[in-house]
């Protein structure tokens, strides 16, 4: 109860206390993260927040020191106390705010170094490395731009891409996410390249879906810094997007979806190619046969209706047995929509064979998640494809419009019965 009480008073602005009460308090609840009981481990984490942003730095550095100690902790019967220093950890970073930044950076200035070499001198002890990477990804996520000596950390997160471990590749990922919009152009552009080589000289499919989900990760937060670099990423993604591995597609066009949207003029040279492999995949296993598809007439749509009656129990099993499937439909319609809102200026060339796709998967799809993508990518589609025609009534656009209006009616009656 007193460490509940503590925590409380701590977030009243009343509540004061001198130097010493300071030390005596936080030397007291550090000590409390390795009591006996998890449910007073449980109050001491909760209470290392609010207490480091009323204590000087010597004591948020005890704190620190302590949480990254025991992630280190590998005796028997004891390993619960990693994620209590983990947990810890996290607490304190969540709890600074980004406007309090002397807090931050004395957070930022003695966590680093620490979890850094508990990486370098443990990648033996999986347990240490996750945690720790674990516990540097949420410093990363907050306060990346504070992180001293980022090629320090680049050294030793770059290769836990390789990890054994998928949720420490996953951990990764993300503080290299987050490192790449901060660090200087020379760690970047080593950054990419890196990770360009370790594309090219994957021998396993999910190794290569590992670092494109890098390449992704690196362009969801650094935006246009990686324009100058197409021209190595792109060839690369687009091979595995038309390769055999559905897994490796999705995250392809997943890439695709974040370049087109953060490089949306650098990448204007290659938009034919990714709009060619998202129309090809959106119809991914054959669910539809052809875009002819569309202009069957009443007979054969109820005998195809009839059909899929019938086999909808083992259209269930197949969806059950390759679930990968939808995945990609939705990652290339949302690659899709991507095009279409950054250059609606193409839509006379492309727009036709865009809304042909869209409409033949309103009487096909039946994933509803990625019926949704579908409809939302149309509805894009025709708004842009308005604008157009408005401009030039005689244009491509123009003449797109007018025919939609047979085939989209009969598509979507399908959808009301």
């Amino acid at each position: 109860m007193a460490l509940a009480d503590l925590t409380v008073e701590l977030g009243k602005e009343t509540f004061k206390m001198d130097n010493n009460q300071e030390k005596q308090i936080t030397s007291g609840v550090v000590k409390l993260l390795e009591d006996d009981h998890s449910q007073v481990q449980e109050l001491a984490v909760k209470c290392v927040g609010p207490l480091s942003l009323r204590v000087a730095d010597a004591q948020v550095q005890e704190i620190i020191d302590k949480c990254c100690s025991l992630l280190l902790t590998t005796k028997k019967g004891l390993e619960e106390l990693r994620d209590v220093g983990n947990n810890g950890l996290k607490t304190v970073i969540n709890a600074v705010p980004q406007a309090n930044k002397n807090t931050a950076t004395v957070v930022a200035n003695r966590a680093t170094p620490k979890l850094i070499e508990n990486i370098s001198k443990n990648e033996n002890n999986l347990d240490i490395v996750y945690v720790s990477l674990d516990a540097l990804n949420e410093l990363a996520g907050k306060f990346a731009h504070l992180i001293p000596d980022p090629e320090k950390v680049l050294k030793v997160v770059e290769p836990q891409l390789s990890s054994q471990r998928q949720i420490t590749r996953k951990c990764a990922i993300s503080s290299l996410g987050s490192l790449a919009a901060s660090i200087p152009d020379n760690l970047f552009a080593s950054l990419v390249a890196n990770t360009v080589k370790r594309i090219e000289a994957s021998k396993k499919t999910e190794e290569a879906r590992t670092y494109i989900q890098a390449i992704g990760a690196v362009s969801r937060s650094a935006g246009g810094r990686l324009g100058r670099f197409l021209n190595q990423i792109i060839p690369l993604i687009a091979k595995y997007a038309d390769g055999k591995d559905d897994e490796i597609r999705e995250e392809c066009f997943s890439c695709f979806e974040l370049l087109v949207l953060k490089c949306p003029s650098q990448i204007t040279p290659f938009i034919t190619q990714i709009n060619d492999l998202a129309l090809k995949y959106i119809k991914q296993e054959n669910l539809v046969e052809d875009e002819d598809a569309m202009e069957e007439d009443e007979e054969d749509e109820m005998e195809e209706d009839e059909g899929e009656e019938e086999g909808d129990e083992e259209a269930d099993e197949d969806e059950e047995e390759d679930d990968s499937t939808w995945k990609v439909r939705r990652a290339s319609t949302k690659c899709l929509d991507a095009i279409i809102s950054t250059h609606p200026e193409l839509l006379p060339e492309i727009g036709d064979k865009i809304v042909t796709a869209l409409v033949a998967r309103f009487k096909k799809e039946r994933e509803e998640n990625v019926k949704l993508e579908v409809f939302s990518t149309f509805a894009n589609t025709v708004r842009h494809l308005h604008v157009l025609a408005s401009k030039n009534p005689e244009g491509a656009a123009a003449t797109t419009l007018k025919g939609l209006g047979p085939k989209v009616i009969t598509a979507l009656a399908r959808q009301l019965t």
